[in-house]
């Protein structure tokens, strides 16, 4: 008859938990790799967010000047050559010719 062995215990154990540790450092690291990509995104968008808010910010400002009867006058002189009664013309016929 053959002996039979003894299983050590000790062993079975020792490999279930070293499975265990490896699976918990492996999802321990993806979701730190997970984080980082978040993290990465979510600056992209804050960047995209205030570059947003600055063009916003332009945009009112220029609609709040085109509504301005400043820029009406602004207009009114640059565009169609209207002046004011007070104000003085000098022309330079020399760049004409």
């Amino acid at each position: 008859m053959k002996k039979k062995r003894k299983k050590s215990g000790f062993a079975s154990y020792a490999l279930l938990w070293a499975i265990i540790a490896a699976a918990a450092i492996g999802s321990f690291a993806a979701q730190r790799a997970q984080q980082r990509i978040h993290e990465t995104k979510l600056a992209v968008l804050q960047d995209q967010l205030n570059n947003a808010k600055d063009t916003h910010s332009e945009l009112q400002k220029a609609m709040d000047y085109q509504n301005s009867t400043q820029y009406a006058e602004d207009y009114a002189h640059d565009e169609l050559g209207w002046v004011y009664p007070d104000e003085i013309i000098i022309y330079n016929d020399s760049y004409d010719k």
